[in-house]
């Protein structure tokens, strides 16, 4: 596997995508690979905005496939989107894809990570 390092959050993890396997993970931690489809903008979800954040909430929205503020771009200022399994064909089974924006279709809440704010972007 090959990883190149994508972007940086504000708390310094750094992470990577293996264009091989299509796994991300987050640089020097075990038990971090996964895929991340993009990133969603604090200014424009409720749920990141309200305080004492509640991530139960955050899945239900990509339950719904209304999640405000969600682009696959990574931008900074942005919190990254990805579910943490190396599984991808299990994954991405469960996700309905569209231009807009991804419906989660079965139970995979668990797998959900929201990263702390992009600080930097390097690239895909």
């Amino acid at each position: 596997m090959t990883y190149r390092d994508i972007f940086k959050t504000e708390r310094g993890s750094v992470y990577q995508f293996d264009g091989e396997t299509g796994l991300w993970r987050r640089e020097n931690r075990e038990k971090s690979e996964g895929i991340y489809l993009g990133s969603i903008n604090p200014e424009e979800n409720e749920v990141l905005r309200s305080e004492g954040f509640n991530i139960r909430l955050l899945y239900e929205e990509f339950c719904r496939g209304n999640v405000g503020g969600f682009t696959y771009e990574f931008i900074v200022g942005n919190h990254p989107v990805g579910f943490i399994y190396s599984d991808l064909k299990y994954i991405l089974e469960r996700l309905e894809i569209g231009e807009s924006g991804f419906k989660i279709k079965d139970g995979i809440f668990n797998f959900l990570h929201i990263g702390h704010e992009i600080a930097e972007v390097f690239g895909i």
